[in-house]
């Protein structure tokens, strides 16, 4: 394991910020430190490279995965520093795309938004601190747009949709999460009843399995991937499990079982990358991957540690 996380501090500054954060809890200057960084070198720093003198990139969605939203996703899943441009970014596309439902808009029509853009969004846009007041209107969308099974389904407001949907759902509470970790105050209650309702839906299919069949709902979710965008796989699940330090629980043991099944000598592969233009490729896919080790080994601790505390081992 030693070799692993000597490795691991060697690598971009996204992920030796992670190592230090969640296994290593090294103290803030360390941290400090790493993401300045962050601001001269490695993936993060590459990413910003590309943002255009109107504090864009490519289009707000288009093209996939170049796009202002997608790159500023990425930039705060590499836990990438505020900075004056990144908040420029983000303060006009408060202003430029939004619907009149108060949410923001993929489309370039602006006739509907997008619970999974909103929660995205709001994840990005509560990460770098901005001001509540924009943000209100994306709450006020958010909490109409829960499905009654408790989570969330992109397509609700397009078609008659009655079950909730995996990568919806992930996108909405990790924005919901983040606004609480952040401070934000406005209709906080539903913001927290809201999120809790939404965990519990996936907690009731064990984050992968068919209530119903008892079967994995998509193989594709046995995955492990970086960037992720939208899609929803397990480790990202219970990277936000983690992150939002939620108990251990029985529900999460298939997924805690299967994650420790795919490492080789506690390293992780990283499956293959979802098709799409890219600025650059960040690490081989199914070659061992630095960020997927970092945060799988991360899940595991954490969990270990709470299964002990809890005698459960």
């Amino acid at each position: 394991m030693k070799e692993v996380l000597d490795i691991l501090d060697h690598s971009d500054p996204s992920v030796r910020y992670r190592l230090h954060k969640d296994i290593l809890k090294s103290d803030i200057k360390v941290l400090k430190s790493i993401q300045d960084d962050m601001l001269k070198v490695g993936w993060g720093y590459t990413l910003m490279s590309f943002q255009n003198e109107d504090f864009y990139w490519a289009g707000y969605y288009q093209p996939k995965w170049t796009s202002t939203h997608y790159t500023l996703q990425t930039l705060r899943c590499l836990n990438y520093p505020k900075t004056a441009s990144i908040i420029h970014a983000i303060n006009r596309i408060v202003s430029e795309e939004k619907c009149n439902d108060g949410g923001i808009s993929p489309s370039r029509t602006k006739l509907w938004s997008d619970c999974c853009v909103n929660g995205m969004f709001l994840n990005i846009a509560c990460y770098y601190e901005v001001n509540e007041k924009p943000l209100e209107s994306m709450i006020d969308y958010l909490i109409k747009a829960q499905i009654n099974d408790g989570g969330f389904n992109c397509s609700f407001n397009r078609s008659k949709v009655h079950h909730s949907a995996f990568n919806s759902t992930l996108c909405v509470i990790e924005g919901l999460y983040e606004y609480e970790l952040k401070g934000y105050t406005y209709r906080l209650d539903e913001v927290k009843r809201l999120r809790q309702e939404a965990e519990e839906f996936l907690l009731v299919h064990q984050l992968y399995i068919s209530d119903k069949t008892g079967k994995v709902i998509d193989p594709r979710y046995c995955s492990c991937h970086f960037p992720y965008y939208w899609r929803y796989d397990l480790l990202r699940v219970l990277d936000y499990f983690v992150y939002s330090e939620h108990p251990y629980e029985v529900r999460l043991e298939s997924a805690l079982v299967w994650l420790e099944s795919i490492h080789k000598n506690y390293q992780f592969k990283i499956n293959a990358h979802y098709p799409g233009l890219t600025y650059f490729e960040m690490e081989k896919a199914g070659k061992i991957s630095q960020m997927i080790t970092v945060r799988a080994l991360n899940i595991l601790n954490y969990y270990d540690r709470l299964k002990i505390n809890e005698n459960v081992l």
